[in-house]
């Protein structure tokens, strides 16, 4: 494989870990779970007191307030959280799975990740997020088959994270070795779907990729 491959590859780890923190790690904002429309985490928050969730909230917070200096006791909370059936446990999680990505510990970052996909509190999306985060992460896998069955369900139209789960496909077709279908996967990405440029340039380099002996 290609070290454009590779770079490839790296560049989108670390996209998915770093992106979702920018754009969702502060919904907790003074003590109250902020739904935005479309991407709320699908839980009843009827079903929860206000004290529990103010507790929730302020440990959550604790957590992020000493991660850098205090790894130890934010894993700890972290953990603690992960253990409720609320929006504070899918956000503990993907802490946690960062943590370990960044520690170099995929393994742990997987088995995270794949807690998330079961949690059934849970909306779709961030599911099926965790879902690509995890095959992603494995992609020199043994089980290549198996994780393309898996994306088979997100590369549907009108999923959100179709376009990930296409461009993730296609890596896993070209690390078997099928390059006659990852290019047509490929393809089919950048003719019919709207994406960010850098991405759409990425997806091209891939592409390219494909078509060399």
């Amino acid at each position: 494989m290609s070290d454009l491959l590779e770079e490839i590859k790296e560049d989108i780890r670390e996209e998915q870990l770093t992106k979702f923190w920018k754009s969702y790690g502060n919904w907790v904002i003074g003590g109250v779970i902020t739904i935005l429309a479309g991407t709320a985490i699908g839980i009843s928050l009827q079903n929860w007191k206000a004290s529990k969730l103010e507790e929730y909230s302020q440990k959550f917070n604790a957590a992020v307030s000493v991660e850098r200096t205090d790894h130890e006791q934010a894993e700890k909370i972290f953990e603690d959280l992960a253990k409720t059936s609320s929006g504070y446990a899918v956000l503990s999680k993907y802490r946690l799975a960062s943590q370990a990505f960044r520690k170099g510990d995929l393994a742990k970052a997987s088995e995270h990740l794949k807690a998330v996909e079961g949690m059934s509190f849970s909306d779709d999306i961030y599911r099926d997020l965790a879902k690509i985060m995890r095959i992603n992460m494995n992609v020199s896998a043994d089980n290549k088959d198996d994780m393309i069955k898996q994306l088979e369900s997100l590369t549907k139209e009108k999923n959100p994270l179709r376009a990930l789960a296409l461009e993730l496909k296609g890596i896993l077709l070209m690390e078997k070795g099928d390059k006659e279908l990852a290019q047509a996967t490929f393809t089919k990405l950048l003719s019919t779907e709207v994406a960010a440029p850098a991405f759409l340039e990425r997806v091209k380099a891939l592409a390219s990729q494909t078509k060399q002996p």
